[in-house]
């Protein structure tokens, strides 16, 4: 890899997230941080649980595409079904503290509709997360570094 191309990610790892934390609000932003390490945390938890209880047996619950393996070999697709759920679960509990922070009435007259949204929400934002961790490990392969530190 070329020099430029260093320079070219760590410029958009730094200005992305600094120019959506300018946009947003403090509240929101630590939820969607909260949401994102939650997410991260879920499916680590989740994928070695599964390792773990799969060892002795020789058995594979799930079969992770050779894609993915390419990118990131310690995924599995038991920690990426953890962490969206853990992520989402993470989301509708912060909705109502997010909603109430910015004034909005009806945060405990929720609809159907709008749980829904939530946890249409917190499933979105959960995959965003493992896509972004995804990119962070293809980048590191590419680079051949370990370490995103």
């Amino acid at each position: 890899p070329k020099p430029n191309a260093h320079l070219f990610m760590g410029f958009l790892f730094l200005t992305v997230p600094l120019s959506a934390w300018y946009q947003m609000t403090f509240l929101p932003t630590c939820s969607l941080l909260l949401v994102v390490w939650m997410c991260d945390t879920g499916a680590l938890v989740v994928g070695r649980l599964s390792k773990t209880l799969q060892q002795p047996h020789r058995i594979q619950l799930l079969p992770v595409p050779k894609w993915l393996q390419s990118i990131s070999p310690s995924k599995s697709m038991e920690g990426i079904l953890g962490g969206i759920i853990v992520g989402t679960c993470t989301t509708i509990w912060l909705v109502p503290f997010v909603l109430a922070w910015a004034d909005e009435d009806d945060t405990n007259n929720r609809s159907e509709q709008k749980q829904q949204h939530t946890i249409l929400l917190g499933v979105i934002l959960s995959l965003l997360a493992i896509l972004g961790d995804l990119v962070e490990s293809g980048v590191k392969r590419t680079t051949g570094r370990k370490d995103s530190s």
